[in-house]
């Protein structure tokens, strides 16, 4: 297969990750959301937590946020109910994802990085994959649902670094409608006509 070809087939096979869907929702009774969005979520977010520190290598923290979820695309996105009875090989379905792949040594080694949790990277992405997953919760909230309320502390719980426990606390205080409300001076209690 020429190298080409292999780049595309990874592109589609990137793809694929628009239309498969994080299964953990289904326990919350809402919301919804795929991995491509997911990972879209954790790159932002990862890239803001990295510009606290000047001592973290920016491009290999966006690559590791970027691929973090990679083997999704062959192995699914299993759930912790889902967990309890079988186990992904993720590290094997990333090897066969970048075999043949100019660049697939690179996502290869970062993934390990990101697997073994140590470095500063590691622990940075981390924490924007469990922040996004607490912006959902807290929306959900925001809105009405009760359930995402017993999810707030296990998240919060697996935070690995301080800039993460702040941003945490800072998502939990705040509301989802804030950015926009006070941009149309709602917050304060003023009225003004919103064509809806």
């Amino acid at each position: 297969m020429s190298s080409e070809t292999k780049r595309v087939d990874f592109f589609f096979e990137l793809n694929s990750l628009n239309r498969l869907q994080r299964p953990g929702f289904a326990f919350l009774g809402a919301g919804g959301e795929s991995v491509a969005a997911h990972s879209f979520q954790v790159v932002a977010l990862a890239w803001a937590l990295g510009s606290f520190r000047s001592d973290v290598d920016s491009e290999r923290l966006m690559i590791m946020a970027l691929f973090h979820d990679l083997a999704e695309s062959r192995t699914g996105d299993l759930n912790l109910v889902q967990k309890q009875y079988t186990q992904a090989d993720e590290r094997r379905a990333v090897a066969e994802i970048c075999r043949e792949l100019p660049f697939g040594e690179r996502i290869e080694h970062v993934l390990a990085e990101y697997a073994a949790g140590e470095s500063i990277e590691a622990r940075l992405v981390h924490d924007a994959d469990q922040l996004a997953l607490l912006i959902e919760l807290k929306q959900m909230i925001d809105v009405g649902y009760e359930t995402p309320r017993r999810w707030i502390e296990p998240v919060c719980a697996r935070l690995r670094t301080g800039i993460g426990r702040r941003f945490s606390r800072l998502i939990l205080k705040s509301h989802k409608d804030h950015w926009w409300t006070q941009m149309l001076g709602l917050a304060g209690g003023k009225d003004k006509n919103i064509d809806t």
